[in-house]
């Protein structure tokens, strides 16, 4: 039998439908995102928002940790929507995150269209288009277009890195020309990534398995190793860099608060602050996470969701691999080899990268979007009929996508301003300070409800009155130094907590005075005077 062609003679090159097809779809991506509307979820009213404000207004250091641990975080992904937002329209902002978030199909579809081989059962370049769009809209991904937790952004880099690898992977494999750029772009465009989201880390280490995937002579590995490294580190200090040597500065500790027990900033108490719900506790836990989670989608995120497609994956991609090493393999595959081998060395090491760090769902959204073509390349390798294998890849992927849970509710109409916060006394005295207290996500309402007055939360997952951290030494000597007005900011539910923590500061709340604070997100929450109660005679 005569070997199968590649689909595409010049991978590198795109013909003048494919932009049209790709064009479309991101087109799609940014009507889809205004036709849903606005998100309200919990993290852009705890620290989306507010980040992208704090940063443009020099806030770290004025306010102190009113969106608890995600105070700190890394804010130049949120910077471009915040802008957009403020200065422009809602919808035109939406419109542009959606076109953001839409670019996922580019690098999908240029692994697609370079991993196939004839034959396959559709005509011209329709087949890698119809994977990429598949590949595109799994359950997560669709849900999450329009929302601001860029973790359908960051995979833009994610997936684009990987596809450096898969188009240059001959160059890569034979230290052929091309081999350096390929190797420094894709490791920096994998840093990129972690620099803009540390949780990112898990396709970094899949990066390099990718690379080793690729085989070769040891100095050759060695030197694709060295580049992706250095092109991650000029990737990662390009995008997370300058913030976090601001925040060593700052706080003494880079990714403040995280890993405190090991890198020691005074500001926090020891431990790592890392959020380890959904690691799992034992080996049997971490082997049946993709067949839990279907049932509980607790197991892997605090979100709603399901999708079927990683866990299809799970149970072929081993298999497949295994079949393939004891030399049972298709062979008429109808996906390229060394392609192959790349894609299952990147999803798996990152896969296991990703359930031992985090284990939360939106965090692997790349490896959601690689699932089908992770099933093609797997059912490719089946030793079964051509005809078996092609059927049995389209019935498994497209039904996938029917079987999927798709949470498109919480959204809002679009209006301007993007927020709006209202209340008796909408804007403090300009030498007031506000307090917060309790949990519930308010960080979002300061541009508006307090722009010239420093916000401190003084209760919460990140300082507490009696924890006896750095933050909670600064916060009570400027609440003791500060001459003016003292309010109080927390949604009523949280009262008790409020007056409990505020009264561990030695003040009251003026339960009569109090306002109530409405938005457009979320609330009622309540803004109440603090006075310094009088001694019983």
């Amino acid at each position: 039998m005569a070997t199968p062609s590649p689909i595409q003679e010049a991978p590198h090159g795109l013909t003048r439908w494919e932009l049209l097809f790709l064009a479309g779809a991101v087109a799609a991506s940014a009507l889809y995102a205004v036709w849903l509307g606005k998100s309200s979820g919990w993290d852009f009213r705890n620290y989306h928002w507010y980040d992208a404000y704090a940063f443009l207004n020099g806030s770290l250091g004025y306010d102190l940790a009113v969106a608890h641990h995600a105070t700190y975080y890394n804010p130049l992904l949120d910077v471009p929507f915040f802008v957009l937002a403020t200065a422009g329209t809602s919808w035109f902002a939406i419109l542009v995150l959606g076109a953001v978030q839409g670019l996922n199909i580019v690098p999908l579809y240029l692994m697609a269209r370079s991993a196939l081989v004839q034959p396959i059962p559709l005509p011209g370049k329709a087949a890698p288009a119809v994977l990429a769009l598949l590949c595109a809209t799994g359950s997560t991904a669709v849900s999450m277009v329009g929302k601001t937790t860029y973790d359908n952004v960051a995979s833009v880099l994610v997936l684009s890195g990987l596809a450096a690898i898969v188009i240059h992977r001959d160059a890569l494999a034979r230290e052929e020309r091309g081999f350096w750029p390929a190797a420094l772009g894709a490791g920096m465009l994998l840093g990129m990534a972690l620099g803009f989201k540390l949780v990112e880390a898990p396709f970094a280490v899949g990066g390099a398995a990718a690379m080793l995937a690729l085989g070769g002579r040891l100095p050759v590995q060695a030197k694709r190793l060295l580049a992706l490294a250095l092109g991650g580190l000029a990737g990662a200090l390009l995008t997370g860099g300058y913030w976090h040597f601001t925040l060593w500065q700052e706080t003494g500790n880079p990714i403040f608060p995280y890993f405190n027990h090991i890198i020691g900033s005074p500001l926090a108490t020891e431990g790592s602050y890392r959020d380890a719900r959904f690691i799992p506790p034992t080996l049997l836990d971490a082997l049946s996470v993709p067949f839990r989670y279907l049932i509980d989608y607790r197991v892997s995120d605090d979100g709603a969701f399901r999708d079927i497609r990683i866990t299809i994956a799970y149970v072929l991609v081993p298999l497949a691999a295994l079949l393939w090493a004891a030399g049972a393999r298709a062979r008429d595959s109808f996906t390229e080899a060394q392609c192959t081998r790349v894609l299952f060395a990147f999803a798996g090491v990152s896969y296991v990268a990703w359930l031992s760090i985090f284990g939360i769902y939106r965090y692997m959204i790349a490896l959601e979007m690689l699932a089908p073509l992770l099933i093609l390349a797997a059912c490719a390798l089946l030793p079964l009929r051509l005809s078996f294998r092609l059927g049995l890849a389209l019935f498994l992927i497209i039904g996938s996508a029917f079987a999927g849970r798709y949470e498109l509710e919480g959204r809002l109409p679009l209006s301007d301003p993007y927020i709006r916060v209202e209340g008796a006394r909408l804007v403090p005295r300009a030498d007031a300070m506000i307090l917060m207290t309790g949990k519930e996500p308010m960080a979002f309402m300061i541009p508006d409800l307090a722009p010239s007055s420093p916000v401190l939360r003084i209760d919460g997952w990140l300082a507490s009155p009696a924890d006896g951290s750095g933050l909670t030494q600064r916060m009570r000597a400027r609440v003791a130094a500060h001459q003016g007005p003292l309010l109080v900011l927390f949604a009523p539910y949280e009262a008790p907590a409020a007056a409990k923590a505020t009264a561990a500061y030695g003040l009251a709340i003026e339960e009569d005075a109090c306002d109530t604070i409405t938005t457009n997100l979320g609330g009622p929450y309540r803004l109440c005077p603090l006075s310094t109660p009088r001694a019983t005679p």
